[in-house]
């Protein structure tokens, strides 16, 4: 008989850029941890989705006010 197949479990961190930081360390180094062990024996995969991950925190140097109305 065949091993269920492994499942993704998704979950989405978000908020503005100037809040949260501590927050989302504790998440990343203690919560998310123990999620991915307990996931991991029912054959899940936690998939953390920091939507800031990649991000810049400012706009590109190009970038100006002008942009916006043209």
């Amino acid at each position: 008989m065949a091993s269920p197949a492994w499942k993704s479990r998704p979950v989405f961190v978000t908020s503005t850029f100037n809040d949260m930081q501590a927050e989302r360390d504790y998440l990343r180094h203690h919560v998310f941890p123990v999620m991915e062990e307990r996931l991991r024996q029912r054959r899940h995969h936690l998939e953390p989705i920091d939507l800031r991950w990649g991000v810049e925190t400012g706009p590109p140097a190009s970038w100006s006010r002008r942009n916006c109305w043209s």
